[in-house]
Order: structure tokens, then sequence, then C-alpha cells
């Protein structure tokens, strides 16, 4: 476990540091072409994420006092918020990429520019 959260920190210090190598470099902060984020969705995306934490911690400490029925509900409600988080995720980014944009098509398209 501590291997894992060293890993994370790693990661996470990565991003903020490529965050800051961006934002010092460009001279126009931020670029007039990205798009604004959708902060009601990404506060509603927080609320699940918190929820589910919820759901989970109940479901341990449940199946710890060996009450399985409590288990069943919470885990269930962990499932269905985790399916949730992704599709509002999904919102926040922006449509899916078209169907005819595959890793295959991108590789030709490079070769071709050559």
């Amino acid at each position: 476990m501590v291997i894992f959260l060293a890993f994370e920190s790693m990661f996470f210090a990565a991003l903020i540091a490529a965050y800051l190598v961006f934002r010092v470099r460009t001279v126009i902060w931020p670029p007039s072409d990205l798009p604004r984020l959708p902060l009601a969705v990404t506060w509603v995306n927080t609320a699940v994420l918190f929820a589910s934490a919820y759901t989970m911690r109940r479901a341990r400490a449940a199946h710890r006092a060996g009450r399985r029925d409590e288990l069943a509900r919470t885990l269930l409600a962990t499932a269905v918020l985790g399916t949730v988080f992704p599709r509002g995720a999904g919102l926040r980014v922006g449509p899916p990429r078209p169907p005819w944009l595959t890793l295959s098509t991108a590789c030709t398209a490079r070769r071709s520019t050559r």
C-alpha cells in the first residue's frame, strides 16, 4: 500500500509539474481555443465520488459487523454510483470521438504526411 501511495503521489506531482511548465512557457493563458470547464457537472461528479466513498465505507463496516443485508444494499449503491461517475466525467470531457477515428487511421494519416 505504501508503494501504491508513493506512486500516486509521484504521478500527481508529475501532472502538477507538467501543468506548471505549460503555464510558465505560454504567453497567453488560458489559450483562446481551450473549452470552458462545466462547473456544475464537475461539482455533481465530486458529490457522486464522495457518496460512493461513503457507501463503500458503510459496506466495509457492515461486513465487519456481519450485517449481510446492509452489506448488499451499500455495495449495490456503490456499484450504481460507480457507473454514474464515469458517465458524468464523459459529459465534462465532451462528445466521444468519431467512429472513423481509430489508432490505425491516425497512424496512416501520419505516415502519409511524411
